[in-house]
């Protein structure tokens, strides 16, 4: 069982998974928001998500040494993305007061 694990881990598949799940998150709400006609306010997650899908990619190309270019370029995706994020959030709450 532990080989098993550690395979797992090293090949990078439950990255794979938990991109997948991410995406099918991220249609999933399109999808409710086309058919209920309800505005789900994409900027309030949107950097967020990017955010997290870059730092997932970037872990995946870690563990399968993929080219450390396209690491620190998924890793600097993911910082602008949260930077981003947190300029809307500061933005909003600067707003309400």
């Amino acid at each position: 069982m532990a080989g098993a694990l550690e395979t797992l881990w090293h090949n990078g598949h439950w990255v794979d998974l938990a991109v997948l799940i991410t995406l099918a998150e991220l249609l999933a709400l399109a999808t409710w928001q086309k058919l209920h006609g309800a505005s789900l306010a994409w900027p309030s997650y949107g950097w967020n998500l990017l955010s997290g899908l870059c730092l997932m990619v970037a872990l995946r190309l870690a563990l399968t040494d993929g080219p450390w270019v396209l690491q620190a370029s998924c890793l600097a995706m993911s910082g602008v993305a949260h930077v981003l994020d947190l300029r809307r959030r500061l933005r909003r709450r600067q707003a309400r007061t």
